[in-house]
């Protein structure tokens, strides 16, 4: 079965610490695994609260060149969800409930660190952002505060190839804040009249036709004008060279791409499959950058 996912890429930094003897110089980089290995020695199940929630990383795959795994967090699901488990032979039902229950339901994702090139790959997830935070607060506190490292996610230098790429432009939108609201469409604020205030407006335009060449450098001037701050949102849709939707953030300006996962019904060949997709959709976008 096809799916599409959002892949975000990291830069990954070895920060001086006592674990590389407060090492900081031009051979830094060469010290990530060893980083890693002092708070996660071994492929192991690990914990971490993290913002109010618990996290979980289960290491799959670890040696001096990567480390693969997943990180979870809790789903709770209460009585007042109305979810149903139903016996398939009886066809009876009742109330399904995570409260109590010897299991649990967790959302997850994958990640994929490349020790040699110093970069990260993961599969996003809404439910679990800041993965990156996480995992140097895991080597923090894991480390007993002896190793530092810093993940940063990959941002887009140069908007206007990068927006050059897509075709078939499809939805513009855009999201203006402060001193805008019903009163910058009149027609709109002439049919509403005056019951009510509003302090944003945010428009998503159907485009036929846009040309890339045409369209970027504009909006990007655009951007560029938004002096005050008044425009919060800026994102551009249109296919990528897997054919799929792909949104350009002008203002958020952090790299995706979205790509098809050929995913099975099982469980273990799923995860080789996506391991190396991680590794391969990683080395293609560096090959790209150079």
């Amino acid at each position: 079965m096809s799916i599409t996912k959002i892949i975000k890429f990291y830069y990954v930094e070895p920060e001086p610490c006592i674990t590389i003897n407060g090492m900081n110089n031009e051979h830094i980089n060469k010290f990530t695994y060893d980083i890693f290995h002092s708070a996660i020695p071994n492929i192991d199940y690990y914990t971490l609260e993290f913002e109010k929630k618990e996290l979980f990383f289960d290491i799959i795959e670890y040696d001096k060149t990567k480390i693969f795994g997943t990180c979870s967090v809790k789903e709770i699901i209460k009585p007042t969800n109305f979810m149903l488990e139903r016996n398939k032979k009886t066809k009876e039902t009742k109330p399904f409930t995570t409260i109590g229950n010897e299991s649990e339901l967790e959302s997850y994702t994958f990640f994929y660190v490349d020790f040699l090139r110093n970069r990260m790959a993961v599969i996003a997830n809404r439910k679990i952002t800041k993965i990156h935070e996480a995992l140097c607060q895991l080597i923090w506190e894991r480390s007993n505060n002896c190793s530092k490292i810093t993940i940063l996610p990959e941002m887009i230098e140069d908007m206007t190839a990068r927006g050059q790429a897509l075709s078939e432009l499809s939805w513009l939108e855009y999201e203006l804040g402060r001193s805008y609201s019903k009163n910058y469409i009149p027609p709109l604020n002439d049919a509403l009249d005056s019951d009510f205030t509003s302090t944003k407006v945010k428009i998503a335009l159907r485009l036929e036709n846009a040309k890339p060449k045409t369209i970027i450098p504009k909006l990007l001037s655009w951007k560029k004008q938004n002096t005050q701050g008044e425009l919060e949102k800026l994102r551009l849709i249109g296919k990528n060279e897997f054919g799929l939707n792909e949104t350009l953030d002008f203002i958020e300006n952090i790299y995706t791409k979205t790509v098809p996962l050929e995913i099975s019904d099982d469980t273990v060949t799923n995860i080789n499959y996506i391991k190396n997709c991680l590794a391969e959709f990683l080395i293609q976008h560096l090959r790209e950058l150079t």
